[in-house]
């Protein structure tokens, strides 16, 4: 499976306490979902049902996106989740990144 790493200019630019974080292409692709809502419980489960992207179980992806802070659950963990401010910074490097192409 491939992984992603910031770029050697990226990640000297970043903040020193941001924590490098090799992130799967599974949890970069639930991590747009977030961003653009698309993550979802089942409504026949309600509340503890797993976090479902379509038909598939993103569970334990949100998890992982959670306790790197990149996401945040509501209180309890009810509620659909958010994309917190970090998260929206990965994801506008990536953009950056696919923009540039084969610049770097």
């Amino acid at each position: 499976m491939k992984t992603y790493l910031l770029s050697r200019m990226r990640s000297r630019v970043s903040q020193a306490r941001e924590a490098r974080w090799r992130i799967q292409p599974r949890e970069l692709e639930v991590l747009r979902a977030v961003r653009d809502g698309l993550v979802n419980r089942d409504l026949l489960f309600g509340d503890l049902a797993p976090w479902m992207l379509g038909t598939r179980d993103v569970s334990w992806s949100i998890t992982l996106l959670v306790f790197h802070g990149m996401v945040r659950l509501g209180a309890f963990g009810f509620g659909p989740p958010q994309i917190s401010a970090q998260g929206l910074r990965l994801l506008d490097r990536w953009a950056d990144l696919r923009g540039l192409g084969d610049q770097l």
